[in-house]
Formats: C-alpha cells, sequence, structure tokens
C-alpha cells in the first residue's frame, strides 16, 4: 500500500501518503467539487481577522435529544442494530472550559459506525463502536496555547517557527489563533497532559468528526471550500475558529482540512478487523502513531472523516497539528 508525503518542509523521518483508487470511484457523483472561491468573512470562511479569543462557556447548559437514526452504509455491515444518535438526555453540558480556560465539545456516550467499505483497505470493514461520553477541544490547539505551556517550561519549543509561506508564523501576534504546528506526537502529549487531557483516541475523533452520524465530512457529503480549508485554496493554515458552518454536529471546527492531527493510537493497517467493540485504544504497540482530518492541502478524499494516516512519533510537519480530549464524568 503506498503511503507518502506531508511535504518537503519537515522534521523527521521519511513521510508516507496513501493512495487507493477504490476512493476516487466510491466518492465520484456524491456531489460536484466547487471552486474554490474564498468566502466573506463573519465565520463562514477564511478572514485573518479572527475576532475574541473564545471564553468559558456555562457550565449549566444541557445538551439536547437529538432523535435517532438509522445509518445507511454503503453496503450492510454484519452488525445489525440500530445507531442511536444521543437520544438520552444528560446533565453533562454541550461546551465547558477546562482549569486552563479551553473550550471543549461534549460528545455523549453511544454507539457510532467506524470506518469505511468505499475507502482503503485499512479502513475496513464498517464496524459498531461503544464509547463512553468525553469532551473534546472545540479548536485545533493554537500558537498561543502551545506558546503558554513552553512558558510554563512543560513544553518544548516548536521545531520550526514558520509555517508554509509564513517565515513569521508561530512568534507572530496576527496568527496568535492558528493551528500550532511543527510538533510531533510527543509534544502534543505533553502539552495536552499539561491540560490534564490527553489525544483522543482514534474512535473518539472519528466520533467527535462525524458528529455520530454515517457521513463523509464533518457536515455531510458535499465537497465544498466554503466549509473547510483543504485543496490548497488558501495555500496555508487559517484561524481555528472560522468555517463554523463546517464544524461537527458536536462542535468541534476544523476536523476536515486545516491541519493533520495527532490521535493517542499507535497505526495497523488491519486493526479494524480485530478491535474491541468498547471503546478501542488501538494496538498495544507499532512504529507509526494515527494521524486524522486531512490539511489546507490535501484533496477532497483526505479529509473525509474515516482517512487514516501514520507517521513515526517524533515527526513534524507544517501540515501536522493537534487537539485534546478527556474523559466527561456526570
Amino acid at each position: 500500500m503506498e503511503r507518502a508525503k506531508f511535504g518537503s518542509v519537515s522534521e523527521g523521518t521519511k513521510p508516507r501518503f496513501k493512495r487507493n483508487p477504490w476512493i476516487a470511484l466510491g466518492l465520484m457523483g456524491l456531489a460536484l467539487i466547487g471552486a474554490c472561491t474564498v468566502p466573506a468573512p463573519g465565520g463562514r470562511g477564511p478572514s485573518e481577522s479572527e475576532g475574541p479569543t473564545p471564553v468559558a462557556v456555562s457550565a449549566t447548559a444541557t445538551a439536547a435529544p437529538t432523535g435517532t437514526a438509522t445509518p445507511t452504509p454503503s453496503s450492510t455491515p454484519t452488525w445489525t442494530g440500530t445507531e442511536v444518535l444521543e437520544a438520552t438526555l444528560t446533565s453533562l453540558p454541550d461546551y465547558i472550559s477546562d482549569a486552563k480556560g479551553v473550550p471543549m465539545a461534549y460528545v455523549p456516550a453511544g454507539v457510532f459506525l467506524m470506518g469505511s467499505d468505499r475507502g482503503s483497505l485499512d479502513e475496513y470493514p464498517i464496524h459498531p463502536v461503544d464509547l463512553d461520553a468525553f469532551y473534546i477541544d472545540r479548536y485545533e490547539v493554537t500558537n498561543a496555547l502551545y506558546r503558554a505551556c513552553v512558558e510554563a517550561e512543560v513544553c518544548q519549543p516548536v521545531r520550526k517557527k514558520s509555517s508554509a509561506t509564513r517565515s513569521s508564523y508561530y512568534d507572530n501576534r496576527r496568527y496568535i489563533r492558528y493551528p500550532v504546528v511543527f510538533v510531533d506526537w510527543y509534544m502534543a502529549q505533553t502539552y495536552c497532559e499539561w491540560r490534564e487531557a490527553r489525544l483522543p483516541t482514534e474512535a473518539e475523533w472519528e466520533k467527535a468528526a462525524r458528529g455520530g452520524m454515517n457521513v463523509i465530512y464533518p457536515w455531510g457529503d458535499v465537497q465544498d471550500c466554503n466549509l473547510a480549508n483543504y485543496g490548497n485554496c488558501l495555500r496555508d493554515t487559517s484561524g481555528v475558529t472560522i468555517y463554523d458552518l463546517g464544524a461537527s454536529r458536536y462542535g468541534p471546527h476544523h476536523m476536515a482540512g486545516n491541519v493533520w492531527e495527532w490521535v493517542s493510537d499507535w497505526y495497523s493497517d488491519d486493526y479494524y478487523r480485530s478491535s474491541p467493540e468498547e471503546d478501542p485504544q488501538g494496538p498495544d504497540t507499532g512504529t507509526e502513531k494515527v494521524l486524522r482530518g486531512g490539511s489546507w492541502k490535501d484533496d477532497y478524499t483526505e479529509i473525509r472523516s474515516v482517512n487514516r494516516e501514520a507517521e513515526a512519533p517524533s515527526y513534524s510537519s507544517h501540515l501536522i497539528g493537534f487537539r485534546c480530549a478527556r474523559d466527561a464524568t456526570p
């Protein structure tokens, strides 16, 4: 299986990138690929001005029930049950801010269908996964947030302070609300631990991205440059709080495009064939860690919520960032 490039501006081992003709054939005809026009500012598309820093949301809000639905995968999986989309009321809020003031979105407990039967072989088969409730960052970790950990003398400085097109990025006030890049898996893990959190598991990341539903992208099944930063439309990262129309049903932004995101799991191309149905944690050992979500440089096949990539945990790139998660307790 071919795997490959995250780009020439990088650190660590030679990157890999998978390509599979099943993807193009399976997605062809689902929707027309829109022209990469830059949307107007105001939350719906890219803007260099990001507005105020996100603030804490009241913890008294109650997550609303969303009804039930039966998934409709492209072929019948071996599981014959019905996917329940969090129909039960909960006392937990939709959003919280953690001890460092970082907004996190609530993902309720329950079953969702993970994987695909139309993409690469490492996405096969579709299988039911039952997860406990958890919180996940609403936004990718920013330059400002990561820098706070560095200044606390907990996190290592980023490997490079530039981005794809900006020589001054990490230490430039203009980009404080843009995703931090040039962090390897260990650096991401250390940052999340500093926040009394962790990297999300691969299963948690996919459920949060798909909103618990059987859709291709966080917003549905249609490709649109107005909904995510991908396809080289902007040629670099964008602020983490924009593209609200492309957010997941649970609230996280940029789970498609902008930067690839590290998750906690070791990578195995056949893990889905034997993974447990409850709270899978990934293989016990491996040589590479999983990346999810695609980046600003990738095409519509790579930003699918089920797409899996992997790199050595010591690898870093201008295309890779992360977000954190933590358990939710009533």
